[in-house]
């Protein structure tokens, strides 16, 4: 089979596409990991912020509570001490 100036353009053509093509697809992919990168340290951020606000909050809601049943305790012991007078 003769190579012909014609086929070898050919060639070159079909190389610069499929050069042309892989660094769409290499852009694509560098973008689309960014993003994915982006979205999955957001979700991590987001996560951690929630587990510490959920432990803080248990715990201040635990502490209030306490001091809710302990004024409770005292008015009634102050009441029965007024009705003993």
């Amino acid at each position: 089979m003769e190579i012909t100036r014609e086929s070898a353009i050919d060639d070159e053509d079909l190389g610069k596409i499929a050069e042309n093509n892989f660094q769409r697809i290499l852009q694509k992919s560098a973008k689309i990991g960014y993003a994915d990168g982006v979205s999955d340290g957001k979700e991590e951020i987001f996560q951690i912020a929630f587990n510490k606000g959920y432990s803080d909050g248990l715990r201040t809601g635990f502490e209030l509570e306490k001091y809710n049943a302990l004024s409770l305790n005292l008015e009634i012991d102050s009441e029965e001490k007024f009705k003993k007078l």
